[in-house]
């Protein structure tokens, strides 16, 4: 871990209780930082997804193009270490044509603000330059909620097994 002091095992054995739980709980939060900071290998979403009425407007405004658009901008929202994109930051709207396939800025602003107006991303935050989804960010939070405790759980196995070993 790159945060926490790693401790021998001596150091470890001369700890008393609070500062044992003090180690530990650093130790989780820098599992939990990073675990949420990792892509997702894959995502949900429903089979019937092109009959939601919000979908179905977006094909009517921007056809089955803006649809598979939608879904790259999903994968990049999914791919991203924050899972979300800044297109206030400089390179925000570059990063989202290079994910869309859109032609150029422009493209990219229709795409986006009518997913902003059909509620397919989060209007509010992009009103501050800022495209999340918050099916995704639930998906995001559920699945790396899960990697997070199984390696904390390790963690305090393997910590544990050390002090009881010497």
């Amino acid at each position: 871990m790159k945060g926490i002091k790693t401790r021998n095992v001596e150091e470890l054995k001369e700890m008393d209780n609070i500062e044992l739980e003090r180690y530990k709980e650093q130790a989780r939060q820098e599992i939990y930082d990073g675990a949420f900071r990792e892509p997702l290998e894959w995502f949900q979403h429903d089979s019937n997804t092109h009959k939601d009425k919000d979908i179905q407007d977006l094909i009517v405004l921007l056809g089955a193009e803006g649809y598979g658009q939608f879904w790259l901008l999903m994968e990049e929202l999914a791919c991203d270490p924050d899972h979300y994109i800044n297109v206030s930051r400089p390179c925000g709207w570059q990063q989202v044509i290079n994910a869309t396939h859109c032609k150029d800025k422009d493209q990219a602003e229709k795409l986006v603000c009518t997913l902003a107006n059909l509620g397919l991303i989060d209007s509010n935050q992009f009103a501050d330059g800022i495209i999340v989804n918050e099916r995704m960010e639930a998906q995001v939070y559920k699945a790396h909620s899960k990697l997070a405790q199984g390696r904390y759980g390790t963690f305090c196995r393997d910590l544990k097994r050390l002090i009881e070993s010497n």
